[in-house]
This record gives structure tokens, C-alpha cells and sequence, in this order.
């Protein structure tokens, strides 16, 4: 298998990293329904984009 220097950096296996970044992706997406939501009706999902980015920022930063 084809070594990355991104999963070396990480400490990540392929399976991990592919884990982690589809739900990511599953988390991002989400947020960005809130967002659209929040553009139509601005007292909807008034701060759950920047709370959700925040802790993940929390979360990754712990990991690193």
C-alpha cells in the first residue's frame, strides 16, 4: 500500500483516517444545513454552526 505523509504525520491508519473523515463529512454537511436554515430564518440555529466548529477545533487540537 501506498505510504502518505498526511497519515504519517497523524499517526493515523488508512481505515482510521477514512473513518474520521467521513464523519467529518456526516458533521459538515449537517452544519451547513443548519446554516442554509439560519439564512432563511436567522432565529434558527442562531450559533450551532460556531459552537459545533469550535469544539471540534477543541477536539482536533487535544489530538494533536
Amino acid at each position: 500500500m501506498k505510504k502518505f505523509k498526511h497519515l504519517e504525520e497523524t499517526g493515523y491508519s488508512y481505515q482510521q483516517h477514512f473513518k474520521i473523515a467521513l464523519f467529518y463529512s456526516y458533521v459538515f454537511f449537517k452544519l451547513a444545513c443548519c446554516c442554509i436554515i439560519h439564512a432563511l430564518w436567522p432565529d434558527f440555529y442562531t450559533t450551532t454552526a460556531t459552537d459545533k466548529i469550535k469544539k471540534i477545533y477543541k477536539d482536533i487540537s487535544k489530538k494533536n
